[in-house]
């Protein structure tokens, strides 16, 4: 009985996949046209959302419509347990934030998992400034 329930569930998770990467299409499409985001900045937005539909597809077999909260907390921690920068997170964060804002706006989802997910301080480094003197 185990074996047909994990078949059935991982079943309708690819379904549930190949139905959010549409989504996704349709989220960089959005982005082109509605946002006029550069074409780099598109690709990044689609590079860290499918980074994260593959990383909770593998370890928990959800599809994006099914993340919650934990998930994307787990993944946060995650990047920074794997040395990624404070920066680097961040777009990460804006990524799959404005994702699922989409989303939801769409009503294609009823609840958005980013909504409480809070981006991480980047520090700033003190700019030192050459006295006129130094320039001389």
């Amino acid at each position: 009985m185990y074996n047909l329930y994990a078949a059935l569930k991982r079943r309708m998770s690819n379904r549930m996949g190949n139905l959010m990467d549409r989504h996704v299409n349709d989220f960089i499409d959005y982005l082109s046209s509605e946002k006029k985001m550069a074409q780099n900045s598109l690709e990044a937005y689609k590079r860290d959302v499918l980074e994260f539909a593959e990383i909770i597809r593998e370890k928990q077999g959800l599809a994006l419509s099914e993340a919650s909260n934990t998930e994307v907390v787990a993944y946060l921690l995650k990047l920074k347990n794997d040395g990624k920068s404070a920066a680097t997170v961040n777009r990460k964060v804006a990524s799959l934030r404005a994702f699922y804002n989409y989303l939801t706006s769409r009503k294609i989802i009823a609840d958005n998992p980013t909504v409480n997910i809070k981006s991480p301080k980047i520090e700033r480094k003190n700019i030192e400034y050459l006295t006129i003197e130094e320039v001389d």
